[in-house]
């Protein structure tokens, strides 16, 4: 008889004992209850992580495990989430918590605006979107402290965290509007800078060049870029040589020029060689800007255009007419005498010497070399 009951005593015991480690491992498993009016639980251990769920104030909620700062809790729809440790108390498993009891409030303390504006943001972290701002001397109480930030709660409800820089701890007593005592640094009498020299108001002379004088001698060297479609068909752009007189004072002033071309081509039908030249005697005003040695310039005029054009073929044509041009360049004098010069130039004349017309005019960009008397 007692062996038949040996077995059944041994079960008895087993059972006991797998009871009473079970209770106490119920005892020792760790528990959280909500201390703020609402805790975010998110999907990872980061505030900036989604949000799952929002837990009211006192609720109670089992922990599978610790990371760090934050809690991996089950929620009441069996869903997990993370926590963090600064808007829950742990409770110990074995102790009696009414799921859902409200804990006592734990009194975070209050903050302080001490900027003028302060913007309040709805994670935290610097870029979060701000969900609203407070004014230097607003007091509000702390709901939650997460690292550097406080959330706190706006006069509309809204809820937002503001950076500790931006803040300064008080105690109970305060209250919004209380007049902040003015740091050592803003007692401090103002420095005002010592006093500066009158400053001139009348603008510098502008220096121009020993003698003060547009009037040069210029030797010239161009290229010349035809308008005449059928003349550059026949003889191309090419170089075009000349002198140049210029004389004027510190504006305004005048030029004559003389300039000379010539090319050899080939007639478009019979192929034979034709030679061409233009001569040209330009004159016209010039409006110097003078700005030290560098001189800028605009200026037009008028001329005499001469063509001549001769091949065996067809033999000599020649013709004389006057046309216009306009140009701009720069002068830059080296010392008081010597000058180098840059100038674009484009001019027009349109005759007719035989049985076909022509436009002996174009685009003439060019150098020069010059004496100042």
């Amino acid at each position: 008889m007692f062996k038949s009951k040996f077995p059944l005593i041994v079960i008895g015991i087993l059972a006991v004992g797998l009871l009473f480690a079970s209770s106490l491992a119920a005892a020792d498993a760790t528990q959280v209850r909500v201390k703020v009016d609402k805790a975010n639980v998110r999907e990872s251990p980061s505030l900036t992580a989604p949000v799952v769920a929002s837990v009211d104030k006192g609720k109670v909620l089992k922990v599978f495990e610790k990371s760090d700062e934050w809690y991996l809790v089950q929620l009441p729809d069996d869903k997990t989430g993370y926590i963090h440790q600064f808007v829950v108390d742990e409770v110990a498993g074995g102790e009696a918590v009414e799921a859902g009891a409200p804990a006592a409030a734990e009194d975070l303390g209050k903050v302080r605006i001490k900027v003028e504006k302060a913007n309040v943001r709805q994670a935290a972290q610097m870029e979060a979107p701000v969900v609203g701002g407070a004014s230097r001397g607003d007091v509000f109480d702390v709901l939650e402290k997460a690292g550097e930030w406080y959330l706190i709660a706006l006069p509309d409800g809204t809820k937002g965290y503001v950076h500790q820089f931006v803040v300064d701890e008080v105690g109970e007593g305060a209250a919004a509007g209380e007049e902040i005592a003015p740091t050592p640094e803003e007692t401090q009498p103002v420095k005002r800078p010592a006093a500066r020299p009158p400053v001139r108001t009348t603008a510098p002379k502008v220096k121009t060049a020993k003698g003060d004088t547009f009037s040069m001698f210029l030797a010239r060297v161009g290229y010349f870029l035809s308008s005449d479609s059928q003349a550059k068909d026949i003889y191309k752009d090419g170089m075009v040589f000349g002198g140049e007189i210029r004389f004027g004072g510190k504006s305004l002033g005048g030029w004559i020029e003389g300039n000379y071309r010539s090319a050899t081509g080939k007639l478009s039908f019979t192929q034979e060689e034709t030679k061409m030249s233009v001569m040209a005697a330009e004159a016209g005003l010039l409006y110097r800007f003078a700005m030290d040695n560098l001189n800028p310039y605009l200026g037009g005029g008028a001329g005499m255009y001469m063509f001549n054009e001769k091949s065996d073929a067809l033999g000599e044509a020649k013709k004389s007419s006057f046309g216009f041009c306009v140009l701009g360049g720069v002068t830059y004098f080296l010392g008081s005498s010597l000058a180098i010069d840059a100038r674009i130039k484009w001019s027009t004349c349109s005759m007719k010497p035989a049985d076909y017309d022509i436009n002996v005019g174009g685009i003439t960009v060019g150098a020069g070399l010059g004496i100042r008397f």
